[in-house]
C-alpha cells in the first residue's frame, strides 16, 4: 500500500513528509503488536493446558505423552513472555508473537513424532495457531505468508522422515487443511494491516490538523491581546491629551470671555 501523501500546494503549514509518517507508523504498529502479544501468550497459558481434557477423550493411552508436552509447552511459553516482556527488552517486545507460534508448532511436531502417525488430532494445533496469529499479529502480509508456507512443512516433513509407514491421503488432506488456514490468517492480515495503516494515517492527519488549529488559535488571541493593550493605550492617551489641553484652554477662554463681556465692540 503507498504511503498517503498530506502534501498540500500552497499549505501555509509543514506537512509531515513520508518518512517521519512511516516511522511513527512502524512505531505505532509495533506497540500494537506488543499489546496483542500480551492477549496471545494468555490464550496460550489457557488454552494448552486445557487442551489435556481432549486428549482424555481422543487419545486416552497417549495422555502421560501429551500432558508432558502440554505442561513443558506452556512453561516455554512462561519463558518466553517474561524474556519479552521485560522492560528492558520492550523494543523486541513485537517479535513474541513469532516465538510463540514457532513454539508451539515445533512442540505439536513433536507429539506428532511421539504417536508415530499423522491419524490424529494434533493436525489442529498448527490451524490454531495460523487462525491465532492471523487475528491478534496485526503482521505485514508477507510475514504471514511466511509463516503460512512454513507450518505445513514443520507438520508433514519431520514425520515423512522418520516414519516407517505413511498415510499419504491424511497427511494430505491435514496439509491442505493447514494451508488453508494459512491461506485465510494471510487474508486477514492483509485486510487489518490495510485498515490500520489508514486508520493511523488519518488519525495522524486529524493530529497535526488540530495543533495548526490550536496554533492559529493562540497566534489570534495574541493578537487579540495586543490589540487590546493597543487600544488601551490609545484610550489613555487621547484621555491625557485632552486633559492637558482643557486646562490651558479654560484658563485662556475665561480671561477672553469677561474681556469680550465687557467689550461688545470686540465681538
Amino acid at each position: 500500500m503507498n504511503t498517503l501523501d498530506y502534501s498540500e500546494p500552497g499549505a501555509g503549514s509543514e506537512e509531515p513528509n513520508s518518512e517521519v509518517l512511516e516511522q511513527k507508523y512502524k512505531e505505532y504498529l509495533s506497540d500494537l503488536q506488543s499489546s496483542r502479544a500480551k492477549i496471545g501468550y494468555w490464550v496460550i497459558f489457557i488454552w494448552v493446558p486445557l487442551g489435556s481434557l481432549r486428549d482424555l477423550i481422543n487419545t486416552p493411552d497417549l495422555i502421560h505423552e501429551t500432558v508432558t508436552l502440554r505442561i513443558i509447552t506452556t512453561l516455554i511459553a512462561i519463558l518466553l513472555f517474561f524474556f519479552f516482556f521485560e522492560p528492558s527488552r520492550k523494543h523486541l517486545a513485537h517479535h513474541s508473537i513469532l516465538a510463540a507460534a514457532l513454539c508451539i508448532l515445533f512442540m505439536n511436531e513433536v507429539g506428532i513424532i511421539t504417536t508415530g502417525s499423522f491419524s490424529n488430532q494434533l493436525y489442529f494445533g498448527p490451524i490454531i495457531v495460523l487462525l491465532t496469529t492471523g487475528f491478534l499479529s496485526c503482521w505485514p502480509p508477507k510475514a504471514m505468508i511466511a509463516l503460512g508456507a512454513i507450518t505445513p512443512f514443520i507438520y508433514c516433513v519431520p514425520g515423512i522422515i522418520l516414519f516407517e509407514n505413511i498415510d499419504y491421503d491424511t497427511m494430505i488432506q491435514h496439509t491442505y487443511l493447514i494451508a488453508l488456514a494459512g491461506a485465510l490468517a494471510t487474508m486477514t492480515c492483509h485486510y487489518e494491516y490495510k485498515l490500520r495503516k489508514e486508520e493511523f494515517h488519518s488519525r495522524y492527519l486529524l493530529s497535526e490538523k488540530t495543533k495548526q488549529l490550536e496554533l492559529v488559535s493562540s497566534e489570534l488571541q495574541s493578537t487579540v491581546t495586543k490589540l487590546q493593550k493597543t487600544d488601551a493605550a490609545k484610550t489613555r492617551f487621547f484621555a491625557n491629551i485632552t486633559h492637558e489641553l482643557k486646562t490651558p484652554l479654560t484658563m485662556i477662554l475665561f480671561p477672553l470671555d469677561g474681556i469680550l463681556k465687557n467689550n461688545a465692540s470686540l465681538k
